[in-house]
């Protein structure tokens, strides 16, 4: 098995212990920069909630106050 994995043909590669952990650690590094990407949106989605909500509440105080008129 190794022969064929050493084999410039093969799409099987021997990977050693650091290898292995360097390739996991690249790939935690990618998941992790993609999740601070998501809370970003995420962030950014609950201001334009918050704004909206806050438009919506001023209005509705504002047409009260012209309903009482």
């Amino acid at each position: 098995m190794q022969k064929i994995a050493k084999s410039k043909w093969s799409p099987m590669q021997v990977l050693t212990d650091d290898d292995y952990e360097n390739m996991m650690q690249e790939k935690l590094l990618r998941v992790e920069a993609q999740i601070a990407v998501i809370d970003d949106k995420i962030d950014v989605l609950k201001k334009q909630a918050f704004e909206l909500e806050t438009q919506r509440k001023m209005k509705e105080m504002q047409e009260q106050g012209q309903a009482t008129k």
